[in-house]
C-alpha cells in the first residue's frame, strides 16, 4: 500500500455504511466511515493512530472491495536525455505532439472494450460523431474517473455535483453535466486550479462536442440538428425559436454562445436538461432582476415541452438524508461524530430520523462553538423541515 494513496468508498462500502449487510467488525466499520475521499493513507494513519493497526485495516477494506484509491491519470513527464517512445502508436510525427500523453491514455481507456485499444485507433472530436466505426464509449469508466478527480479537487463539497453525474444514462446528459462542471469549476477553486482540473476532465468531453457552426471543413453526417422540413412548426422548433429570441432580447455574456447551443438540440429530452442547466446560470450570465426576468420567460416553454403526466407524488429520501447528516457532521467533528454517525446509520424510519436530528440540534452547541454550531444546524435544520412537512 502506497501512503500517498487516497481512498474513497464503493457502492460496496456505501452499502455496508447504510445497511451492515456485510457485518464488518466496529473498528473496520469505523475506519470505512472515516474515508473521506481527499485524505492520504498516511493522514490517515497519523490521525486515526488509536485505532490500532490502520495500515493493516486499509489493506483489508481495499482487499474486500469496500473502499479503492484514486489513480489520477498521471501528467505526462519530460525526459531531457531521451524522448519517451510514443512514436509505436502513430508513425506520423505530429501524432507524438498532437495530445498530451495522459490525454491519450484516458482516451484508450474510456473507448473500446479493452485496454489494447492502440491510440491511433481512437476517435476524434469529429469522427466520435460520425456514424462509421465509432468505438464503444465506457460511460461507467467516465463517470468513475469524474467521481476520482472531483473528490481529489474539492473533497466533499463535490458530492452534489457528483450525484449529477452518476444520475446520468447517456453520453448527451453527460456531456450537459461536463459544461456544468466546467462553469462551475472556476467559482469554487483558484483560476489556475480550475484550469488544472478542467484539462483533466476535457478529453472526455471532446468527443461529444458540437461541431462549431464556423469550421468550415466540418461536415454534419446526419441531419438531426436541421429542422424537418416536413415538420416545419413542430414543438420542439417552436420552443428553440422562443429561447433564441429571448436570449437575443437579453443580450448579456455568453448569450451567444447559449443561443448556438440551444439551436443545435435535436429532442425535446435534450432541450429540457439544457435548460434546467441553463436556468442554473442565468445569475452569472444577467444581473439578479435580469436573471429572474428571463428565468419567467423560459419556464413556459419548459412547460410546454415537458411530459404531460400527472406530478408524482415527492417522497422522503431516507438514504440521501442520512448521507447529508454523515457527511455534515464528519466534516465538522472529526472522528468524535463516529458515534453519532451510526445511530443516524441505524435509522430506518422518518420518525426515528426526526427524533435523532432534534438530539443532533442539542448536542452541537456542547461539542462545538455556538456560532460554529449554529452553521451546521442551518445545513440540516431543512432536513427536519421536510420530515415535518405535511404530505400534499
Amino acid at each position: 500500500m502506497e501512503l500517498k494513496q487516497v481512498y474513497i468508498k464503493t457502492a460496496k462500502g456505501q452499502e455496508e455504511i447504510q445497511q451492515r449487510t456485510y457485518k464488518l467488525s466496529a473498528t473496520l466499520r469505523k475506519l470505512l466511515i472515516m474515508v473521506d475521499g481527499h485524505s492520504t493513507a498516511a493522514e490517515m494513519i497519523d490521525r486515526l493512530s488509536a485505532m490500532g493497526d490502520v495500515t493493516s485495516a486499509l489493506t483489508e477494506l481495499e482487499t474486500g472491495g469496500f473502499i479503492v484509491s484514486l489513480t489520477p491519470v498521471a501528467p505526462p513527464v519530460a525526459a531531457p536525455t531521451a524522448p519517451p517512445p510514443v512514436k509505436i502508436l502513430d508513425d506520423s510525427p505530429a501524432s507524438s505532439t498532437s495530445e498530451p500523453q495522459s490525454e491519450r491514455l484516458l482516451m484508450q481507456n474510456l473507448w473500446g472494450d479493452d485496454d489494447a485499444t492502440p491510440a491511433s485507433a481512437l476517435p476524434s472530436a469529429r469522427s466520435a460523431l460520425s456514424g462509421t466505426a465509432e468505438p464503444h464509449f465506457n460511460l461507467d469508466k467516465a463517470k468513475n474517473f469524474i467521481r476520482a478527480t472531483l473528490l481529489a479537487a474539492m473533497g466533499p463539497s463535490a458530492a452534489r455535483r457528483i450525484d449529477l453525474v452518476e444520475a446520468t444514462t447517456s453520453v448527451e446528459e453527460l456531456r450537459v453535466e461536463l459544461d456544468g462542471i466546467r462553469e462551475m469549476l472556476p467559482t469554487v477553486l483558484s483560476k489556475r486550479h480550475a484550469e488544472q482540473i478542467w484539462k483533466q476532465l476535457e478529453p472526455i468531453m471532446a468527443p461529444f462536442a458540437l461541431p462549431s457552426s464556423r469550421d468550415a471543413t466540418a461536415k454534419p453526417t446526419a441531419p438531426a440538428i436541421a429542422a424537418s422540413p416536413a415538420q416545419p412548426d413542430s414543438p420542439l422548433d417552436k420552443a428553440k425559436a422562443a429561447i433564441h429570441q429571448i436570449l437575443s432580447a437579453n443580450a448579456g455574456p455568453n448569450t451567444g454562445y447559449w443561443i448556438e447551443r440551444m439551436d443545435a438540440i435535436a429532442t425535446p429530452d435534450i432541450l429540457r436538461i439544457e435548460l434546467d442547466v441553463l436556468n442554473e446560470m442565468l445569475p452569472r450570465i444577467f444581473s439578479r432582476s435580469q436573471a429572474a426576468q428571463v428565468k419567467n420567460q423560459l419556464e413556459p416553454i419548459l412547460a410546454a415541452i415537458s411530459p404531460a403526466v400527472p406530478p408524482a407524488q415527492p417522497t422522503f429520501n431516507l438514504n440521501k438524508a442520512k448521507d447529508v447528516i454523515r457527511r455534515t457532521l464528519l466534516e465538522v467533528m472529526g472522528p468524535t461524530a463516529v458515534r453519532r454517525v451510526e445511530r443516524i446509520d441505524g435509522v430506518t424510519t422518518v420518525e426515528v430520523l426526526r427524533t435523532e436530528l432534534e438530539g443532533i440540534h442539542e448536542m452541537l452547541p456542547k461539542v462545538l462553538s455556538k456560532r460554529q454550531a449554529e452553521q451546521v444546524w442551518k445545513q440540516l435544520e431543512p432536513i427536519l423541515m421536510s420530515i415535518s412537512l405535511p404530505p400534499m
